[in-house]
């Protein structure tokens, strides 16, 4: 069926764009959401990290005594 404008669309690819703009939104969400996911960074990790230098230190430091 002819446009007003004379320009004639295909069902199918008329299906196709608008599934397309449909899964764009979901397609975005979901890149935001592995973004975010990445940036995450708990704040027991700020406690984490310098205990368990601290403990790997004591533990090189106390095998040179013994040995």
């Amino acid at each position: 069926m002819p446009s007003p404008s004379g320009m004639t669309i295909s069902l199918r690819r008329l299906l196709i764009l608008l599934s397309a703009i449909g899964l764009l939104p979901l397609a975005l969400l979901g890149l935001w959401s592995l973004h975010a996911a990445g940036q995450y960074r708990p704040a027991s990790w700020a406690l984490v990290w310098p205990k368990r230098a601290q403990v790997d230190w004591a533990r090189r430091h106390s095998k040179d005594k013994n040995d």
